[in-house]
């Protein structure tokens, strides 16, 4: 992208904010943003500046910022208007997610923005899908879009729940699927209690402190200007850095490094600690129940337990209390590799299982996916539903599923995007009924091979 900020594009930019475009340059400022990306990125940091610096005190202002104020005033009332500020905003994304960030940012800029007398906020909520809740210290419930209290807590429940935190130095945080984070009364600090959060770190503004995240094993710092992915589960910490870097450390102090982009950090619960380069998510996958098991490290699972018969390795199911439908079920669940994913998928991908059962009954193996962008809060499932049967003909004999990534898409939580797909959780589910499920295989080929 250039440095220099384009002076057609500001002058733009200055009359879009002011609602003073008219529908001819309003076309050409949406054509900008529809095939410029330094155009977009431009237009973005001038809109998340002038979101900021309307909130600040005229004292405290920079210079420069008062000469942004000049240029960026608050906006008056829209009233009727031959263009949809929405679908500029929408072209202009890109600050997390293509297409995510724009629209939030759209509802957030206008008309939902804070006047300067409203009463100090340190991040508001956009993007929501899903079940969120927010919850203030006290407990009480708080709107899902729009400010979220000193020290509340964001949850998101169940498949395809998402949202995205918007600092008023246009740092963004991505809470994907079954996550909870709590803010710091200050709006200084973000504990990732559980799940996956994806950040994008900015410069702070004049006066304010840099955004510190947490979790119980890890405190990271220096993150300004990063992307960074942050998976906290029962045992085990991930810490993905994109682009920059951020200094990771135990909360006791304890220092573990810097994260650099393209790497990524595993820190569990007893201390140990591996490093490592941040792979491309392969197409190919297969269930290696030869190698050690260990959660955390990428070859283990949260549920379900590894088992032998014969010569045979396989992973049978725990009872467990499954989150989303609130109760206990028996259930195979592999570790969230948000990050890294585990494979990608594509419609005519092939997946296989070869699994029995001592008698039959409803189940499901199915898989949580993202997009390819790790920065994005978008997420949805590839779903089999059906019976597991035993063999007819072979008493406690294997059989074999084999079905195409595309026909798994037929579900009420099916992705909103398209593929490649990234999956990055895997569940084999027999609900409330132990029907003695055992799985020794469970591949996924990509569409080249299946071919062959």
């Amino acid at each position: 992208m250039n440095p220099v900020l384009d002076l057609r594009l500001g002058e733009l930019f200055g009359r879009y904010w002011d609602n003073a475009l008219t529908p001819a340059e309003a076309e050409e400022l949406e054509n900008r943003l529809a095939t410029d990306p330094a155009a977009r990125e431009w237009f973005r940091l001038l809109v998340l500046q002038a979101v900021a610096v309307a909130d600040l005190p005229p004292g405290s202002r920079s210079r420069e910022q008062q000469s942004l104020a000049r240029v960026a005033p608050v906006p008056r009332d829209p009233g009727a208007r031959p263009w949809d500020r929405r679908n500029v905003l929408r072209l202009a994304g890109g600050a997390l997610a293509a297409g995510v960030a724009g629209v939030t940012l759209g509802r957030w800029v206008w008309p939902n923005r804070p006047s300067p007398t409203s009463p100090e906020w340190h991040a508001r909520l956009g993007s929501v899908r899903g079940n969120i809740t927010v919850r203030a210290t006290d407990g009480t419930l708080h709107p899902t879009d729009g400010p979220v209290p000193p020290g509340g807590t964001v949850t998101t429940n169940g498949p395809s729940a998402s949202a995205v935190l918007f600092y008023p130095d246009g740092t963004n945080v991505a809470v994907t699927e079954d996550s909870a984070v709590t803010l710091s009364a200050d709006g200084t600090q973000l504990q990732l209690d559980r799940g996956v959060i994806a950040a994008d770190v900015r410069p702070p503004l004049v006066g304010r402190v840099p955004l510190t995240l947490f979790t119980t094993e890890t405190v990271l710092t220096g993150a300004t200007g990063a992307i960074v992915t942050l998976s906290q589960a029962a045992t085990v910490t991930e810490v993905g850095v994109q682009r920059g870097a951020v200094n990771v450390s135990a909360p006791t102090g304890r220092a573990f490094g810097e994260v650099r982009g393209g790497e990524l950090l595993t820190v569990r619960a007893d201390g140990d600690t591996q490093k490592q380069p941040i792979r491309d998510t392969p197409d190919a996958y297969a269930l290696d129940l030869a190698r050690p098991w260990v959660a955390g490290w990428g070859t283990g699972w949260a549920v379900g337990h590894r088992d032998s018969t014969g010569d045979r390795a396989v992973v049978a199911p725990d009872f467990w209390f499954d989150p989303y439908y609130q109760r206990q079920m028996y259930q195979i669940r592999s570790d969230k590799q948000w990050t890294r994913g585990y494979f990608r998928l594509h419609s005519d991908s092939v997946v296989r299982v070869r699994y029995r059962v001592e008698r039959p009954g409803p189940g499901q193996f199915c898989f949580c996916v993202r997009t390819p962008d790790v920065r994005s809060p978008d997420t949805g499932m590839l779903e089999w539903n059906g019976t597991y049967a035993p063999n007819p003909t072979i008493p406690g004999g294997w059989r074999t599923l084999e079905v195409r990534a595309g026909a798994l898409i037929d579900n009420k939580h099916a992705p909103k995007f398209g593929p490649s797909w990234i999956g990055f959780l895997i569940i084999f589910n027999t609900y409330e009924t132990d029907l003695g499920l055992q799985v020794a295989e469970f591949r996924v080929s990509p569409p080249e091979a299946s071919k062959s």
